[in-house]
């Protein structure tokens, strides 16, 4: 073989000895994508033959390894880094030393090549493996207790619908639940701290980021001291360990930090989609990743009650990624029609997702709701988080408690007392309520109203407390640009 022949095997070599140990490794995050998939393998043979013919131009061994394994560097530096929740900037360093070192001394930058990416993958799956016990604490009889929160959801929605969870099998639904805000950080913030908006003051927009609450214990925190495990598998990147969600989580799991487990599929993977205006495969997989995470958990043997919290993402990517497209969709599309029947779609998807988790739950104490709606045309505009109306405002409700009669509830209800019911006995309800507090609006922090029953808001003149600063790191900047939030948050 000549000596170009030589060095395009012996740098193909570094490249699938570097995807063979990714592969040994196994993911570094629960919630990776299999790496036995044919789109993985495809794109790590694209990526190969490129490098071949890349190789084939140059004459000389060491032209010929440096090109190679630059490449090759570049592609796995800064993965490995976003992996590890560190600057993606920082990839480029041990990329350039390898790509030098290649150049300079063609078999040294073989070993780097190899080593460099293995050294990342194993540092990446120990970076996750996490979970601290609680210890010393008598849980009692407390039962297993199961939230999923579905974004984007409105009330007339068909999420929970009479049919799919029937009130004689001990569902109890509330067609009057209020969310605390039209978006999803001040409103989950309060479900999870158990307070309207304007009392913790949390998720407010403000200068380079948002404000943290300033009063209340997690909900998690709350389930920890009666000596529960607590556990979160979670998807949108405003629900960060950062924004304060993982307080009293042993194990919090993000769908974020999921990557593709090949570091050559996950670039050209991406960039293939971006090319065809599609989401890549890893988050258009997330919530049937989430899902099955949690199955498996639910399912799996526990000394301790466990307080499991699953938020599936799907309802909210209808406009980016419809799950059952409509004939007419298109990417970008903004006819009102094709995007309702895109987002009844992911809507009914996202309640088999939630029938899946509920039959694996069978005996504990589960509710299902909203962080909060979406409007299609109300208030003139699609989305949420602009104003305080009922098609932001009004969520589905269900919840079913082991031994307890199901029905309907009317009334208008708190959604941010939630937490208490899940804490509360077996004779515990929502309590209705003649007014609800509201606000919130991304725009306008110091929006806040009263609801007093259907799109009936009086504006509240009392201001939010205002906490500390929540910093928007790059990653959550970077994952709400993917979201479709250019204009942040």
């Amino acid at each position: 073989m000549s000596i170009r022949g030589r060095a395009v095997a012996l740098a193909l070599l570094a490249v699938a000895a570097s995807v063979a140990l990714e592969l040994l490794a196994g993911p570094g995050h629960v919630l990776d994508p299999s790496p036995w998939r044919g789109p993985v393998w495809a794109s790590v043979a694209l990526v190969a033959v490129l490098f071949a013919v890349l190789a084939w131009s140059f004459a000389g061994r060491r032209a010929t390894l440096g090109l190679l394994l630059s490449a090759w560097a570049l592609v796995w530096g800064p993965q490995a880094q976003r992996s590890l929740q560190v600057s993606p900037a920082l990839g480029w360093v041990p990329a350039g030393v390898i790509g030098l070192t290649s150049w300079a001394h063609p078999p040294t930058g073989v070993v780097l090549g190899v080593v460099g990416p293995a050294l990342g993958v194993l540092a990446r799956r120990a970076r996750f493996q996490s979970s601290s016990p609680v210890a010393g604490v008598d849980p009692g009889p407390h039962p297993d207790v199961l939230l999923v929160t579905v974004d984007t959801v409105r009330a007339d929605s068909e999420l929970v619908d009479l049919g799919r969870f029937p009130a004689e099998d001990g569902w109890v639904h509330y067609e009057g639940a209020v969310a605390p805000a039209p978006w999803t950080l001040p409103a989950m913030i309060s479900v999870m701290r158990g307070l309207p908006v304007a009392q913790h003051g949390g998720g407010l927009p403000a200068a380079g980021g948002f404000t943290s609450p300033v009063d209340g214990a997690s909900l998690a925190e709350r389930f920890a001291a009666r000596g529960y495990l607590t556990h979160a598998l979670v998807s949108n990147p405003h629900l960060r360990s950062g924004h304060g969600f993982g307080a009293g989580f042993q194990t919090f799991q993000h769908s974020d930090d999921s990557r593709e487990p090949l570091a050559a599929a996950h670039a050209v993977l991406g960039r293939w989609s971006d090319l065809r205006g599609r989401v890549p495969p890893v988050r258009a997989g997330r919530d049937r990743r989430l899902v099955d995470r949690a199955v498996r958990l639910i399912e799996s043997p526990a000394d301790d009650p466990r307080l499991v919290w699953v938020h599936l993402l799907g309802p909210h990517e209808y406009a980016r990624a419809p799950q059952n497209p409509p004939p007419a969709w298109v990417p970008g599309t903004e006819d009102l029609d094709v995007l309702r029947a895109a987002y009844a779609g992911n809507v009914e998807v996202a309640r088999d997702q939630v029938l899946a988790l509920a039959a694996a739950a069978d005996g504990w104490v589960i509710a299902v709701t909203s962080d909060h709606g979406e409007a299609f045309g109300e208030g003139g505009y699609r989305g949420h988080g602009r104003g305080l109306q009922d098609a932001e405002l009004r969520v589905p409700l269900v919840v079913r408690r082991p031994g307890q009669a199901g029905g309907v509830h009317r009334e208008q209800v708190a959604l941010h007392e939630l937490g208490d019911w899940l804490l509360g006995s077996d004779e515990a309800a929502l309590e209705a309520r003649q007014t609800v507090s509201v606000g919130g609006v991304r725009a306008d922090a110091g929006a806040f109203a009263q609801r007093h029953g259907p799109d009936v808001y009086d504006v509240d003149e009392a201001p939010a407390p205002s906490g500390s600063l929540l910093p928007m790191s790059s990653d959550t900047r970077s994952a709400l640009e993917e979201l479709g939030y250019i204009d942040h948050p």
